[in-house]
């Protein structure tokens, strides 16, 4: 108590003498002036208004406070702060034990002094050697006094403990190299983190840097959201720090990683959050400039990439990638208004299955007899168990989707393959080119699809890149398209403000509403639908995914309700944030297309980390840049209940429409993707309804 005392009466010299040096002896401001009001202050002009105001100061503080205030500094800087004053408090209690026990029992009878018996009291919990009740109540008051300070001195002693374990494991250097350094964390990295552990051999490592000390979170988080066996096959460490401070890049062995992705934040706006991803991108230049490995960032835009790709291509990384997840995800919705079914067809090719998973392999690996030969000799189905789908290019390294391209092969060759390549084969293996055989109901005169007619589309809801969703709709619709967007604040739009300059084919008008008011759906339904999208809505008033979801479902329902009142045939996509309630209103509602925005988007993700050649594959595919998905009908290949092969529809297929076919749905809904190489030639009757998984530029 008494160095308690004595530190307190120091801390208030010291404060006393920095109020002085700061006002002066009598209260008037020396420092912090310009020369002006120094040579003012020499005259004393300034003397008297500066002591009015600064005792005035001074007497709003009271020595109350100012006690307070040292107390309260000497807590929270030194170590030994809280047993001390438990200590104190302890010591105050024993002292008025004393007192009681002097006062209720002035003879002593139950021990030697009141000092001892008081501190009997508090250490010795519950001693009954006390024959007066009210030294018994003073006994028991002290021994509460004891326990609550032992067990407060053994939480700070365990906290300390724990905080010590804590602090050693997750801030200490990271001794490895060849790892997976993610700075930031969010929905997307589970998936990656997945990935990961599937393609890569034996443990591989991955550091998460965690900012505003968040890695406890983060720890609670990967332990929820990544499986126990994915958790056993990838090694997942958490660090404190920031990517843009140096000392934080050395303590995680940045220069050693094998990849560095910077993940971007999902509680920020879009433009907070593209100045996120450029200034760590920028701060990566500067830490690490002589980084030997791979760069992946995601970006909300594609004006964020082109700003990542030029930052760091001054660098020596040896590839830079960027995913703009979010923006690609706009454009896959635009085109799965027009295709049920596209949704799992492209959730299933971006799932960890090596079956139906794109990837890159050297000719030599796969098959031989083939080098000096033009690449359109292969064919789709030339390797076992797989589809060719393309090359990169040897010169520009760019990526080629094609079956038709006279380059020749060299034992080096990079081919784009859908699905994990078998055995080795040799040229007189070959299962691509198969001879036509007589009679066969395949349709290989001429024949013309028909053009389809312009649709009239209803959007509920909003989007940040509405603008870049609408232009991909229009390159995917018909001229003569009716587009109707209804939206409001509860949706995120605040107002219409789109540029619509590139629209050509579709004509757009903007409606006013709340897509779950039954009212506002009303006054959409004035007119006739062909299709009903449905995008996925913002919880009023919480970030709760159930409740956003909750808002599609009321919509929906009342959708299929003012569809039917008006005897409407209309086909229906919605975007759900969980995939329990999309499977609940696929089974529970009218819905021809459930699309998971947030599943798509973290899959996207994991693809650029996996490697950059697929990256481009989907950036191709997910736009009108070059091909794109599409479910055909079987009949564009094969006459009604006609009898053909995969690998006739295949060969048919690139011949006729120069389209790459990687699969095919069947009339029952089952997805037959990159069917095996022994069944290619088997013969089967193409039913109504079923579709064939192309790519076309079309």
């Amino acid at each position: 108590a008494a160095w308690v005392g004595v530190y307190v009466a120091v801390m208030a010299r010291k404060v006393r003498g920095d109020l002085r040096s700061r006002y002066g002896s009598d209260g008037g401001m020396r420092s912090g002036g310009s020369g002006q009001n120094e040579e003012l202050w020499e005259r004393g002009q300034l003397r008297t208004a500066s002591t009015s105001v600064t005792s005035a100061i001074l007497a709003s503080i009271s020595l109350s406070d100012r006690l307070m205030f040292l107390l309260g500094e000497f807590l929270m800087w030194n170590p030994l702060a809280k047993v001390l004053s438990m200590f104190v408090i302890s010591v105050g209690f024993i002292v008025l034990g004393a007192w009681l026990f002097q006062l209720v029992d002035p003879d002593q009878k139950d021990a030697t002094s009141p000092w001892w018996r008081a501190i009997r009291g508090v250490v010795n919990p519950f001693e009954d050697d006390f024959e007066m009740p009210a030294t018994r109540a003073i006994s028991v008051l002290l021994s509460m006094v004891g326990i609550v300070f032992f067990a407060l001195v053994l939480g700070v002693v365990s906290e300390s403990v724990e905080n010590g374990v804590n602090t050693l494991g997750t801030s200490t250097k990271v001794a490895v190299r060849d790892h997976y350094l993610f700075c930031g964390y969010n929905s997307h990295v589970p998936q990656m983190i997945r990935d990961i552990g599937a393609s890569e051999k034996g443990r591989p490592r991955v550091i998460i840097m965690a900012h505003d000390n968040s890695q406890q979170d983060i720890l609670t988080r990967i332990k929820d959201d990544i499986e126990p066996d994915v958790l056993r096959r990838v090694r997942v460490f958490v660090r404190n720090g920031q990517p843009i401070r140096k000392e934080d890049l050395e303590r995680v062995s940045a220069m050693r990683a094998k990849k560095i992705v910077l993940v971007g934040r999902e509680d920020l706006q879009r433009q907070d959050a593209s100045r996120d991803v450029l200034g760590r991108a920028v701060a990566l230049r500067l830490n690490v400039p002589n980084f030997k490995g791979e760069v992946v960032s995601e970006a909300h835009s594609q004006l964020d990439e082109r700003f990542v790709q030029s930052i760091m291509g001054s660098t020596t990384a040896t590839g830079v990638h960027t995913i703009a997840a979010d923006v690609l995800l706009g454009r896959f919705a635009a085109q799965a208004i027009h295709q049920p079914g596209l949704y799992s067809v492209v959730s299933e090719m971006l799932s960890l299955n090596p079956r139906t998973g794109f990837g890159v392999v050297r000719l030599c690996d796969v098959t031989s007899g083939y080098e000096g030969l033009p690449f359109s000799t292969l064919g789709s189905l030339a390797l076992d168990n797989s589809i060719i789908c393309g090359f990169i290019d040897p010169q520009t390294k760019n990526i080629r989707l094609t079956l038709r391209d006279d380059s020749l092969l060299t034992e080096n060759s990079e081919l784009i393959v859908f699905g994990t390549p078998g055995r080795k084969v040799t040229r007189g293996e070959s299962l691509g080119r198969v001879p036509t055989v007589a009679g066969s109901n395949v349709l290989y005169k001429a024949k013309n699809r028909e053009q389809a007619k312009g649709k009239s589309i209803l959007i509920c809801g909003w989007r940040e890149d509405m603008a870049d969703m609408l232009n991909e709709l229009d390159q995917t619709v018909s001229r003569g398209t009716s587009v109707t967007v209804m939206a409001d604040e509860t949706c995120g739009c605040s107002d219409f403000d789109v540029d619509l300059t590139a629209i050509s084919n579709s004509r757009i008008r903007f409606l006013k509403g709340s897509p779950d008011r039954y009212e506002d759906l009303t006054r959409a339904f004035r007119g006739s639908f062909d299709h009903v999208v449905v995008l996925p809505l913002k919880a009023q008033g919480s970030d709760s995914d159930t409740e956003a979801d909750a808002r599609v479902l009321s919509s929906l329902v009342y959708v299929d309700d003012l569809a039917t009142k008006s005897n409407l045939s209309v086909r229906i996509t919605a975007g759900f944030q969980q995939e329990d309630t999309a499977e609940l209103a696929s089974q529970q509602i009218r819905l021809d297309n459930a699309l998971l925005p947030r599943v798509i988007s973290a899959r996207l993700s994991s693809q650029a980390v996996r490697g950059g050649v697929v990256n481009e594959i989907w950036r191709e595919l997910l736009s009108q840049e070059g091909r794109e998905i599409y479910l055909r009908s079987g009949y564009d290949f094969v006459e009604p209940l006609g009898k053909a092969s995969f690998s006739e529809v295949s060969q048919f297929a690139a011949d006729k429409y120069d389209e790459i076919v990687v699969g095919y749905i069947t009339q029952d809904g089952s997805m037959v993707l990159n069917p095996p190489s022994s069944i290619h030639h088997e013969r089967r009757v193409w039913a109504p309804g079923e579709r064939v998984v192309v790519l076309a530029k079309e």
